[in-house]
């Protein structure tokens, strides 16, 4: 008998010619394994529910993430991130509650390193303190297409290994 394949080798009941089989399965869920991870979870606040939809539409369908939760005002918004701990938050600007910049100097103090995404029409206008709210990226929701580049981007999907995302502002 030749030299027998790892599988085989430590499950000792396969015949040769099954465990060259089941190693070559092994072979490839290891290197499919090395693409696919878990998804990243986003939680998404508006106070408008065509927003809300209109963004679960954008994200729905890529198994890089899940929506893991919805929230309607920035109160909400910051209780739904303390107990979903979500790796990636979209905040709109004006919520009943707490506004966005509220919304994200509580999430900010919760999970420091988790990025937020202000997705609003107030862009340009809320820019220096989006800044020093620690918001990473500000999208214009008139260029709504954006969005999507903007969370890959920053969730480091696409990116060479070792490189951290840089931070753009859109407005």
């Amino acid at each position: 008998m030749g030299r027998l394949p790892p599988l085989a080798r430590r499950l000792g009941r396969l015949s040769y010619i099954e465990s060259c089989m089941a190693d070559g399965f092994e072979q490839r869920l290891k290197s499919k394994s090395r693409f696919c991870s878990v998804p990243k979870r986003i939680l998404i606040a508006d106070d408008h529910e065509s927003v809300l939809r209109r963004i679960h539409a954008m994200l729905q369908g890529d198994p890089v993430w899940e929506i893991c939760g919805d929230a309607v005002d920035g109160r909400e918004a910051v209780e739904k991130a303390a107990k979903l701990e979500p790796d990636l938050v979209i905040l709109d600007f004006a919520m009943p509650r707490l506004n966005g910049l509220q919304a994200a100097s509580e999430i900010r103090k919760l999970l420091p390193g988790v990025p937020i995404v202000m997705f609003t029409l107030y862009g340009s206008q809320i820019k220096a303190e989006s800044q020093k709210q620690g918001i990473f990226r500000v999208v214009d929701k008139t260029k709504s297409q954006t969005l999507v580049p903007a969370l890959k981007e920053l969730l480091g999907m696409g990116l060479p290994e070792g490189t951290a995302a840089p931070i753009h502002r859109e407005h």
